[in-house]
């Protein structure tokens, strides 16, 4: 029972030290720029950005904007503007 146990316990380093090496490598060949990446079958490559040295990509989200609604005002001089309807309401009567 224990040989088993051992068993598994060293399958489990030896794996998890061979990813811990697989990633190490990975990260050196990103700092060295290895085009080879690009054409390897060992990795699936979703999108490549080119930036200079030292930008950070950071993962963003559009927020939705409130839309406004336009109401065409004709000025005091006959000109005809495109004002946000909130704008108008607040305005004082005159």
């Amino acid at each position: 029972m224990w040989v088993i146990a051992i068993g598994f316990i060293f399958i489990f380093i030896v794996w998890v030290s061979w990813c811990v090496r697989q990633s190490i490598s990975l990260d050196k060949r990103l700092k060295s720029g290895d085009v080879r990446l690009l054409s390897s079958s060992a990795y699936h490559i979703s999108e490549v950005i080119r930036a200079p040295l030292g930008s950070r990509v950071e993962l963003s989200t559009s927020i939705p904007m409130p839309t406004q609604q336009l109401v065409p005002v004709r000025l005091a001089n006959g000109e005809i503007v495109l004002l946000p309807l909130s704008q108008i309401l607040q305005r004082p009567q005159q």
